[in-house]
């Protein structure tokens, strides 16, 4: 039986100190395994060696395929760059640092085997060199999956790999501002988790900080989730019926002689204090929403491909 090709989509940026090592530990495994393949860099406006180390892995081994964006878009812009220059069967999505191991490709490969009408395999990580996964990692998915309704794991990782059948899934995507992790995870096709080995990056430290995840945590309820909206009309709803409440127990007290209505500058203060903040979270929600709406009309590119080096899976000559 012919193995299936299968498309490595690595995003790079300022990886200088850990793209060779990923290139061979690569190359080593895929040879082992027998399967035709490609590896396709997508350097992401890197500022260090990157383009230079990319160039000359296009030269030493034609199965590289590098495309270089014309300045920083994001990771998952450069996903879709590579996304879009895939050919295989099956693809695979993995960081440029080696925290996604190379001799784990196996373990992703090997349930499309067993089950021909398999979709995706995703990879939970047990451990980084014995240690537990970022807090701040932990914190993001256990939130989404909350604020959303997606049940994932916790440990979830970018480590994955799926079908062409997928990959055309998600470049019918049109939206801007689309996160492949959540975006998969909503997609209903048939899917497994493997556990895999994860190590510490190589070469420099996760540019995911608490402030980028956090980031990524608001775009994607933004983009997957109704939460803002609801919590926001909740919040309103609760408003009015209190303070309509309270205006009635007041009105009733003064019409019975028991109190007079309430007089004090404390009390307005509070309640316009109250009140304007609740009416800038409204107005703060909303904006998130047009402002997603307003970058959707645009249309613009999520990405600009400034130069490709290498064939991959292409015939070199065609």
């Amino acid at each position: 039986m012919t193995l299936p090709t299968v498309s490595v989509l690595i995003p790079v940026y300022n990886n200088a100190g850990s793209l060779e090592e990923l290139h061979r530990r690569l190359v080593a495994t895929l040879e082992q395994l027998g399967h035709l393949f490609e590896i396709i860099f997508v350097d992401d406006g890197s500022v260090d060696e990157s383009f230079a180390i990319l160039r000359r892995l296009t030269v030493a081994d034609p199965r590289c395929l590098a495309i270089t964006l014309s300045r920083n878009f994001g990771q998952h812009p450069a996903i879709n760059a590579a996304l879009a220059a895939a050919t295989g069967d099956i693809n695979v999505l993995m960081d440029a640092d080696l925290q996604d191991v190379p001799e784990e490709l196996p373990r992703l490969l090997a349930p499309f085997q067993d089950d021909p009408d398999l979709d995706i395999v995703y990879t939970v990580f047990e451990y980084v060199d014995g240690q537990r996964s970022r807090f701040t990692s932990r914190l993001f998915h256990r939130t989404f999956a909350r604020l959303t309704d997606v049940q994932i794991p916790e440990n979830l990782g970018t480590y994955r790999a799926f079908t062409a059948l997928v990959r055309t899934a998600l470049l019918d995507y049109p939206e801007r501002n689309g996160v492949y992790g959540p975006l998969m995870s909503r997609m209903g096709y048939r899917h497994v988790y493997v556990p895999v080995h994860r190590s510490q990056p190589v070469g420099r430290k996760t540019s995911y900080d608490f402030r980028r995840r956090f980031a990524l945590a608001v775009s994607s309820v933004i983009a997957y989730g109704s939460v803002l909206h609801r919590f926001v009309t909740w919040v309103g709803a609760l408003l009015t019926v209190g303070s309509g409440g309270y205006l009635i127990v007041v009105l009733i007290q003064y019409v019975s002689g028991y109190r007079t209505l309430v007089n004090g500058q404390l009390l307005l203060l509070v309640i316009t204090v109250l009140m304007s903040g609740v009416l800038l979270m409204t107005v703060g929600v909303l904006t998130a929403y047009t402002y997603r709406i307003f970058q959707e009309v645009l249309a613009r590119p999520r990405y600009h491909v400034a130069r490709t080096f290498g064939a991959g899976l292409r015939d070199p000559d065609a």
